[in-house]
């Protein structure tokens, strides 16, 4: 029997990005700009996991996501969200270490297949958040949109970052 490796998920960032993968359990990939004159590096932090029952309504996961981040960071305000079917996408600011910075993220369900009954039993949850300084958001935002909707999450041919 002859079994493929599931392949990794991937994105497409500037190639003077460096790319460390699943740095942790939770975390598939970050992705860091070089650092500004500041010394801090936009970045971009891909999760994935299993979906459970609870999280299949987009609302109360964008709900649930953005009050746990509101709680979590300094100063942090909800500045836009927009619910679809199948995921989110939300815009925070907070500030870190004297910094004011804007996350945005973007989170969906994936389908990986069908089980056998024909049921899409295998879901999968994808979030992508993407941090940069609040003042430097206009210039940088289409550049870490472009990188999110370049994710692959594995289920077809690989491709390259």
């Amino acid at each position: 029997m002859r079994t493929e490796a599931t392949p990794a998920p991937t994105i497409r960032v500037p190639e003077d990005w460096r790319i460390e993968r699943d740095p942790s359990p939770e975390i598939a990939i970050v992705a860091l700009a070089p650092p500004d004159r500041t010394g801090f590096s936009r970045n971009i932090v891909l999760t994935i996991g299993p979906m459970t029952q609870e999280w299949r309504d987009a609302e109360r996961w964008q709900r649930t996501a953005a009050e746990a981040i509101l709680s979590a960071l300094e100063d942090a305000q909800l500045i836009d969200a927009s619910v679809e079917e199948d995921g989110f996408r939300q815009l925070i600011s907070y500030v870190a270490e004297g910094r004011a910075l804007t996350l945005e993220q973007w989170a969906t369900i994936h389908s990986a297949g069908s089980d056998e009954e024909g049921g899409n039993q295998n879901l999968t949850a994808v979030t992508v958040s993407a941090t940069t300084p609040t003042l430097a958001y206009p210039d940088h935002a289409e550049e870490m949109c472009n990188i999110a909707w370049s994710l692959d999450v594995g289920t077809g041919p690989e491709e390259r970052s």
